[in-house]
C-alpha cells in the first residue's frame, strides 16, 4: 500500500471574484515567474490550510478573497477537498459537492489515517512524556516556505525551544519507522551490544584514520616537539633582528656617506665655476697690463721726438693739446702721465698677483676634494659590497629558515591534537560498555539515531547533491551533533543563502526518498517555495549566487521524479525546455496580456 496523498488543485475563493487556481500532478510541478505574482501566497494558503497557525500574508492580489481550499488525491485514486477561511477558524473536510463532512480533529485524524501515521507516539520533554503525533508536525518537513529555507538552524528544528524534543521524536521516527511508545520499557542486552558495536566500529575507523595522519605528520617533522621548534624559532628571529640592526646600521653610514659625497660635489662645481671666471679676470688683467705697457712704449717714443710744430697750426708740439682745437695750445707733461700709468700698471699687478694666489688655493681645494670625494665613493661601494654580498644572503636564509619553521609548528601542533584525539578514542573504545550503563539517555539516543540511518540518509542527500553539481558532494554527513549536513567538510550553516537553500531542499527530498527506500512513512509530497531565488531585492551577495549547472542540475534531475510521489517547486528561475516539457509547468510572466500573470486571475 501507498502511503501519502498528492495536491491536484489548489483554490483561492471570494464572493463576485474570479477563482484563483493552480492544478498539480503527481511527479515533478514547477510554478515560475517573476516576483510579486503570488507564488509565496500560494505556498502559504497550502501550509494555513494543512493547519498552519499564521494566516496567509495579505498582498494586494488577494483582496476580496475569502476562502482557500485544496484538492488531494491519496495515490490509491481516492479525491478529497480541504478548505479553510483566510480569517482563520478550523480547516474542514469537505464532500465532492463542498460539503463539510469532518471537522478539524477529525481532519487531523484523516490525514494521519491516510500517510499510515494514526497512533504514533513522541516524547516531548526528557522525561519522556507522550503526546501522539499530529499533522502539523508532518508539514513542518513537508511545506518548505523561503524563510525557512535559507535558514542557519536545523532543518527538522523550528527554533522553538520548547518544541525540539517532539521535533526531533518526528525526525526520529521518520528515520527509523519505531515512535516513542516503547521508551518506558528496558532496552534488550543484544540492542545495547549492536549500539556498542556499532560506536566500536566508528571509533576504530577514526582511530585508523587519525594513525595514518600522524604517521603522515611525522615524516614532515619529525619527533621535534612544539617547544623545540618555538625556541628554534626564537633564535632565528633574535639573528634576524641583530641582522637587521646591523643592516640599518650600514645603511646609515652610507647614507650619511652619499650626503657627504653630494657635499662634496657641490663644492668642486662651485670650484670649477669660481676657476673658470677668475682665469677669465686674470686674462683680463694680462690685456690691461698689456695696454699699459704699449702706452708707456708710446710715451717713450715720444719723448724722443725733437720738438716740431703743428702742420696745422705751426704750434710745437710739445706745447700742443691733443683734446681740444689747434688755436688752443696746451702744455704736455709727459711726466705725470707717465706716473699715472705706472701707478695704475701696479694696481693692476697687485690685483693679479692676489688673484693668482687665490686661483692655486682653489686649485688645491679641488685635488684635495677630488681625492677625498674618491675615497668616500670607495667607501660606498664597499659597503654596498657588504649589504648586498653579505648581509642580504643571510637575511633572506634567516627569513627562509623562520618560515619552515613557522609551518614546522603547524604541522607539530595538528600532530599533537591528533595524537590526543587518538588517545581520546582509544578510551572511548575501552569504556563503550561503562559510558553506556551509566548514561541512560545517551543510550536512547544511540539507538534512534544510529549510525547506519544516518548513513543511509546522508547516502540519499549526497546521490541528490551529486545529481545537482553542488560544491563539495563527494562527502556528505548528517551531523548528529549540530541535526544538520556537513558538505564538503563544512556545515550547511557556512554557505551562503543560495546554497543553504538547495542544501535544505536536498534535506528534505532526501529525507522524502529515504523512507521510501526503506519502506517508511511519508505524506509522499514536498513543497519548496525559492529553493533556487534566495534574495529580494538589492545586489546579491557573490556567496549568495548559485552556479547555473546547480540550477540545471536540480531540475533535470527531478524531472525524473516518478508519480508515487509529488515534489511542487515554487521559483523565480526557469527550468530549461527540455525539462518544462517532461513536468507540470506553470509560468507567471508578470506582464499584462502576455500569456498567465500570476496566481490571481489579471485585474481589467
Amino acid at each position: 500500500m501507498s502511503h501519502g496523498f498528492y495536491f491536484s488543485r489548489l483554490e483561492i475563493r471570494g464572493k463576485n471574484k474570479e477563482t484563483a487556481a493552480l492544478v498539480f500532478k503527481p511527479g515533478l510541478n514547477i510554478v515560475s515567474g517573476a516576483s510579486n505574482t503570488g507564488k509565496s501566497y500560494a505556498v502559504e494558503c497550502m501550509r494555513f490550510i494543512l493547519g498552519g497557525n499564521k494566516q496567509p500574508k495579505r498582498i494586494k492580489q488577494s483582496d476580496g478573497y475569502e476562502e482557500c481550499v485544496v484538492e488531494c488525491q491519496t495515490y490509491s485514486g481516492a479525491t478529497f477537498q480541504l478548505a479553510r477561511s483566510l480569517k482563520g477558524g478550523d480547516f474542514e473536510l469537505l464532500d465532492k459537492d463542498g460539503k463539510r463532512v469532518l471537522g478539524q480533529q477529525e481532519v487531523n485524524d484523516y490525514l494521519l489515517t491516510l500517510t499510515g501515521f494514526s497512533g504514533q507516539k513522541i516524547k516531548t520533554n526528557e522525561s519522556n512524556k507522550l503526546r501522539d503525533i499530529s499533522y502539523r508536525d508532518l508539514r513542518l518537513l513537508t511545506i518548505i516556505e523561503e524563510t525557512k529555507i535559507i535558514q542557519s538552524e536545523s532543518p527538522i528544528l523550528t527554533g522553538q525551544y520548547v518544541n525540539k524534543t517532539s521535533e526531533e521524536a518526528v525526525f526520529r521516527f521518520l528515520l527509523s519507522n519505531t515512535d516513542d511508545s516503547s521508551l518506558k520499557q528496558k532496552k534488550e542486552p543484544k540492542i545495547i551490544a549492536a549500539e556498542a558495536s556499532s560506536k566500536r566500529e566508528v571509533l576504530e575507523s577514526l582511530i585508523a584514520k587519525r594513525k595514518e595522519k600522524i604517521s603522515s605528520l611525522r615524516a614532515e617533522v619529525e619527533d621535534q616537539t612544539v617547544e623545540e621548534i618555538n625556541s628554534e624559532i626564537n633564535e632565528y628571529s633574535e639573528s634576524l633582528t641583530s641582522l637587521s640592526k646591523k643592516l640599518n646600521d650600514i645603511d646609515s653610514r652610507r647614507r650619511s656617506l652619499w650626503t657627504r659625497m653630494n657635499e662634496i660635489t657641490s663644492r668642486l662645481e662651485s670650484i670649477s665655476e669660481l676657476l673658470y671666471r677668475f682665469n677669465i679676470l686674470r686674462d683680463q688683467y694680462d690685456s690691461d697690463l698689456g695696454r699699459l705697457e704699449f702706452i708707456g712704449e708710446g710715451n717713450h717714443l715720444l719723448a724722443q721726438l725733437s720738438v716740431s710744430v703743428c702742420p696745422h697750426c705751426s704750434q710745437k708740439i710739445d706745447q700742443h693739446n691733443t683734446y681740444s682745437r689747434c688755436d688752443e695750445p696746451e702744455s704736455i707733461n709727459f711726466s705725470e702721465f707717465e706716473a699715472s700709468r705706472a701707478a695704475e700698471a701696479s694696481k693692476i699687478k697687485a690685483h693679479k698677483a692676489d688673484l693668482i694666489s687665490t686661483i692655486a688655493e682653489l686649485e688645491v681645494e679641488k685635488k684635495q676634494k677630488t681625492e677625498l670625494l674618491r675615497d668616500l665613493k670607495e667607501n660606498v661601494q664597499t659597503l654596498d659590497a657588504e649589504i648586498k654580498k653579505t648581509l642580504q644572503p643571510q637575511v633572506q636564509e634567516r627569513k627562509s629558515n623562520l618560515d619552515h619553521r613557522y609551518r614546522l609548528l603547524v604541522v607539530a601542533r595538528e600532530r599533537d591534537r591528533l595524537v590526543e584525539e587518538l588517545i581520546e578514542f582509544e578510551k572511548q573504545v575501552g569504556g563503550i560498555e561503562v559510558s553506556t550503563k551509566k548514561d541512560k539517555k545517551e543510550k536512547e539516543k544511540q539507538t534512534l539515531y544510529s549510525a547506519s540511518n544516518l548513513k543511509k540518509l546522508s547516502d540519499e542527500i549526497q546521490t541528490l547533491l551529486k545529481a545537482w553539481a553542488f560544491p563539495g558532494s563527494d562527502s556528505v554527513v548528517f551531523s548528529e551533533a549540530d541535526l544538520d549536513l556537513v558538505i564538503g567538510g563544512e556545515k550547511r550553516s557556512s554557505f551562503g543563502k543560495g546554497y543553504r537553500a538547495i542544501a535544505f531542499s536536498s534535506f528534505v527530498i532526501g529525507l522524502l526518498n529515504y523512507c521510501k527506500i526503506d519502506s517508511g512513512l511519508h505524506p509522499n509530497h514536498i513543497v519548496l517555495d525559492s529553493p533556487l531565488t534566495t534574495y529580494r531585492g538589492g545586489d546579491l551577495k557573490e556567496k549568495d549566487k548559485i552556479d547555473n549547472a546547480v540550477e540545471n542540475g536540480f531540475f533535470g534531475d527531478l524531472a525524473k521524479v516518478d508519480s508515487t510521489r509529488q515534489i511542487i517547486v515554487f521559483d523565480n528561475k526557469e527550468p530549461e525546455k527540455d525539462v518544462r516539457e517532461k513536468v507540470n509547468y506553470i509560468h507567471f510572466s508578470g506582464k499584462t496580456g502576455i500569456g498567465r500573470y500570476g496566481f490571481f486571475p489579471e485585474s481589467e
